[in-house]
């Protein structure tokens, strides 16, 4: 029997004992641009990307600028200043407090629904990309963890996807000991 649509790779031992062959899921790939919270897979949980959104690619701040409510030079200042910071950052030249501040400042800017300062700070601590052992993250480096265009997103989906791939040997693993 093959499942379609699994998401809780928690259940693998329950899987087994039902007789299921093999189940497969989009979710790994889905989460790393559709969640707000669970974009990036980690060892252990899960972190929210960090969202650099294009001055000329994102609707909304488009529609702000057009509007006369964000000027356009300062936006895309700030944006390629948040980049800049976290390269540096990721190379240990720029202090965490310092980029978690100019992310919240250019979350102002494109009229983010949501205040994602906590996590950023969270996920800049922990750093996960660093010890992920995956190709994504070895190449890529911080920029994993940054929700910005299609390619970056999906690249980070495929990293979910190896973690979640990672988690299940190490849960069946387990299980043959058991």
């Amino acid at each position: 029997l093959h499942l379609l649509g699994v998401s809780r790779i928690e259940r693998v031992k329950q899987f087994e004992k039902l007789g299921i062959y093999s189940f497969d899921s989009t979710s790994p790939l889905r989460q790393a641009f559709k969640d707000h919270l669970d974009n990036y897979y980690g060892k252990n949980k899960n972190y929210a990307a960090i969202r650099v959104p294009q001055t000329d690619g994102n609707q909304s701040l488009r529609r702000r600028i057009q509007a006369g409510e964000v000027n356009q030079e300062h936006a895309r200042r700030l944006e390629e200043e948040c980049m800049n910071a976290l390269v540096q950052f990721d190379n240990r030249r720029g202090r965490r407090k310092d980029v978690v501040s100019l992310l919240g400042e250019y979350q102002e800017v494109y009229g983010s629904r949501r205040d994602y300062t906590e996590e950023y700070d969270e996920v800049l601590a922990e750093k996960p990309w660093k010890d992920c052992p995956c190709a994504i993250c070895k190449s890529l480096g911080i920029h994993v963890m940054i929700f910005r265009g299609a390619e970056r997103n999906r690249r980070r989906g495929f990293h979910n996807v190896f973690t979640t791939y990672q988690n299940l040997k190490r849960r069946r693993r387990n299980l043959r000991k058991a």
